[in-house]
């Protein structure tokens, strides 16, 4: 097993939304670029079976919240270019990423990666909605406000 500064190092401080170091940022096909991600996903997790239980759930799910931004990022950069062909592909294996990262995880809370991973979640929706990104940040926020607040009445949580 690896040591505890090891494990710091690669699992809960990677980054991946500000460096690319799942080596992923020149791929524009979905279903490689899934593969790559489940691939470390793995070999991480591997590293962590001899931890207590508790922080074992907590570090799988940074992992897969990590890998899932990686993922939302590369889709955020390839699902509205090419074919319709490969903007099915790139909306098909977001799916199957949000499956395999099982965003209602309770112990997600504890990654950094979450409150970025939220955000991105509405703007993919937006997105996929309109068709289009905003690339004005306050409107893109107020965008995802108002989404948020529209789902939120819908569900009865605010009145």
């Amino acid at each position: 097993m690896r040591s505890l500064m090891d494990l710091n190092e690669n699992i809960f401080k990677p980054g991946a939304n500000i460096k690319d170091i799942f080596d992923i940022s020149k791929h524009t096909i979905a279903s490689p670029t899934y593969q790559k991600l489940i691939d470390y996903t793995d070999r991480m997790e591997k590293e962590i079976t001899d931890t207590n239980h508790e922080f074992t759930i907590r570090a799988k799910q940074n992992i897969r919240l990590q890998i899932l931004l990686a993922f939302m990022n590369q889709f955020f950069i390839n699902s509205s270019k090419g074919s319709d062909i490969n903007k099915k592909e790139w909306n098909d294996f977001y799916s199957k990423m949000l499956n395999f990262a099982d965003i209602n995880q309770a112990e997600n809370v504890y990654s950094k990666a979450f409150s970025n991973i939220i955000s991105n979640m509405e703007n993919i929706d937006i997105f996929q909605k309109d068709e289009k990104y905003i690339e004005d940040e306050n409107e893109r926020k107020q965008t995802i406000f108002n989404c948020t607040y529209r789902d939120m009445c819908k569900r009865g949580n605010v009145k």
